[in-house]
This record gives structure tokens, sequence and C-alpha cells, in this order.
């Protein structure tokens, strides 16, 4: 019989290595614990984060579904372009596409959560067929060495950080010291108070201008405060009638034909004959396919207008500007 009593410490260098291999193997568990813990916070804050996503975009859709319905009546009288009308609907499109990511997104996050916890096989149903299962007491001491510790979670209250942020129109209105102005007066010289053709000329112009493009308040701008209309109408029957004309639906077109200007001192008179007219729009279906808009056409209608000879007596003001004392209209 023969005994190997040294064979050069081969067996103490084994049980080394085995030792090694064996930490080796706690160390990779214990990373397979940390990765599996961090894998299942991320997913847990991704839920968190999509559904305030969510929310905000969900307002983002219902406000671009809203102006796209503006922008769609607003089409319908022509106050609205074909070209305006498709960018509302690319951007409704584009916000629902991204709702629609943001829900899916969250059943992933929802998904990636449940299988970090074991539990995605049960949430949708599904058997491991022909596969061993786990006993509790193997899941038990499982569980113990691979505890279930999460890292703390740091939530931010955003309703109290924007409740003790100071607005921005208070801190601008403390970076500007008041300061003390003079009101200057303006002095009207004796050459400014003569008669300019070309003055009063342009200020029919700008008067024409701001009939066209609706802008009610700078059009009265132009009538004196002594303007009187044709009797029996009253100043404020008159102007009444002023704003409802230039409300209307519809493309306001105007033309000065003959402009004829006098000058007298610091008085002025404007002959000239107006045509005016005012456009309105249908839609018209020309095709039928997929993209309703697409197939819509604008046809112009006009649905009123008439040739007038006008005279406008203007009278130069206080302020320097020639403003109109009385508007006469004769049929041709």
């Amino acid at each position: 019989m023969n005994f190997n009593l040294f064979n050069g410490f081969t067996d103490r260098n084994l049980i080394k290595q085995s030792a090694q291999k064996l930490n080796n193997s706690q160390d990779l568990r214990d990373k397979a614990c940390v990765d599996t813990r961090q894998l299942l916070v991320i997913a847990y804050n991704d839920i968190a984060q999509l559904k305030e996503q969510q929310e905000y975009r969900i307002r983002h859709k219902n406000s671009i579904e809203n102006a796209r319905e503006a922008y769609r009546k607003q089409f319908d009288i022509g106050q609205r372009t074909l070209l305006d009308l498709l960018d509302t609907e690319n951007e409704y499109f584009q916000a629902k596409r991204t709702l629609t990511n943001t829900d899916y997104d969250i059943q992933t996050a929802y998904a990636r959560t449940y299988a970090a916890q074991g539990e995605l096989l049960n949430k949708i149903g599904a058997k491991r067929a022909n596969l061993p299962e786990f006993d509790r007491e193997s899941y038990m001491d499982s569980e113990n060495v691979c505890q279930a510790i999460a890292p703390s979670q740091v939530t931010v209250d955003k309703a109290t950080l924007l409740a003790d942020a100071k607005p921005l129109s208070s801190t601008f209105a403390s970076l500007g010291k008041p300061i003390g102005i003079t009101p200057i007066v303006p002095v009207v010289s004796a050459q400014a108070q003569t008669c300019s053709v070309t003055e009063v000329t342009n200020r029919v112009n700008d008067w024409a201008t701001a009939w066209r493009q609706k802008d009610i308040d700078n059009y009265l701008k132009f009538y004196s405060d002594k303007f009187i209309p044709d009797p029996p109408i009253a100043k404020a029957i008159w102007e009444k009638q002023r704003r409802e004309r230039l409300s209307t639906n519809g493309k306001i077109g105007l033309k000065v034909n003959d402009l004829v200007v006098t000058c007298e001192g610091n008085k002025a008179t404007a002959k000239f004959k107006q045509d005016y007219n005012v456009t309105t729009y249908k839609i018209k279906k020309t095709a039928d396919t997929g993209c309703e808009v697409c197939n819509m056409k604008r046809i112009p209608v006009v649905g009123y207008s008439d040739s007038v000879n006008k005279e406008l007596q203007f009278e130069r003001g206080t302020n320097g500007q020639w403003q109109i004392l009385k508007e006469l209209t004769n049929k041709p």
C-alpha cells in the first residue's frame, strides 16, 4: 500500500482555488441583485414620470384639437388659408401620435416592473409548461440571500416650488427704477399749420387701409370729435353701424379712384370715386377621397358691392393730424 504524503502543495492550492471561485460566484450573485434592483427602480420611476407626461400631453392634444376646430371655422368664412388648416391638422396628428407613444411606453414600463418583480407571467396569465417551479422554502432562502432593498426615492414637490418661486413680473419690476418724466407739450409751428396735399392724400389712403383691414379702432380715430354724420342718424348710431359692418365675415375690397385734394389753411377737401365690395367664401367638395380637407376648395362670392362719389372734409386737429369733419356720399 502506497500513501501520497506530499504532492507539492497541490491539494492546498486546489482548496484556495475553490474558495476563490466561491467568492467570485457570491460577487456575481450580489451584482445580479444590484442590477435587478436598479432595473426595477428605473422601471418604477418611468411609470411615475410617464403618467405625469401623459396628463400634459392630453392637455396639449385637447388644446390643439380646439385650435383645429377654430381654424376650420375661420377657413369656412375665408379668414384662414388652406395651408393654415393643413398645419393645424399636422400638429393635431403629431400630438395624438405623441400621446399614443406615451401610452405604450407606460405599458412597457409596467411590463419591465413586473418582470423585475418576477410577476410578469402571472400578470399576463401565462404558465410554465413542463418547467419546474420553485417551492416556497427555496424562494424564501433566495429572498434572504438577495434582499429586496430599494434605494430611497427623492420626491420633488413641484406645487411647493412653484408657490415659492418669485414671479418674473415682480422680478423685472424690481430691476427698474421709477423715473420722473416731464410731459412734453408739442409745439405746432406756423409752417406746420399750412395745408399739404401730400399729407391729406396719405391720410385718405391710411383711412382706406384701416377700412380694408377691419381695424375699427384705428378707423374711428380718423374722425374728429366734431364729426356729425348725415341726419337723421346720430353719431352713436353711426358708430354702432360702422362697428357692425367692419365686424362682418368676408373680405372687404375698397378702391379709391380719381382722388382730388384741395387745401385752404387748416382745412382740406378730398373728392374721389369709391368702389366697395364684400367677398365671402363658400366651401365646395371637389372629390371623394380619404383626405376630407384636401378635397375642399374655396369659391369667392361677392355678397355686396357699390360705387359712389365721396367727399371727405378734413380739419387739422390740435395734435397736428388731419381728421374728418364731414363725410358726403353721392350716387354717380
